[in-house]
């Protein structure tokens, strides 16, 4: 609920701070499904299961970062 003294910038801001807490809220409860799924549907052991996991996090948190670095690299200027 927003105040009469709130402004729009504090207003948009404490939407994005719910987006993302909302995000990582979704996402941790996927990777406790997939721990889940991983250990009594595929009957794997939990620290092969949580290894799984983390390295497929490392993997795309890697891959995102790389992308988002050549994104942001700035143009070369030619003449």
């Amino acid at each position: 609920m927003l105040h009469a003294t709130t402004s729009y910038k504090h207003a948009s801001y404490s939407i994005c701070q719910g987006q993302l807490r909302s995000f990582l809220m979704r996402s941790g409860s996927w990777a406790v499904g997939l721990y889940e799924n991983l250990t009594k549907e595929r009957g794997m052991k939990p620290l092969v299961a949580m290894a799984v996991i983390i390295t497929a996090g490392m993997v795309v948190g890697l891959f995102l970062i790389v992308v988002i670095g050549l994104f942001m690299m700035s143009k070369m200027k030619q003449d």
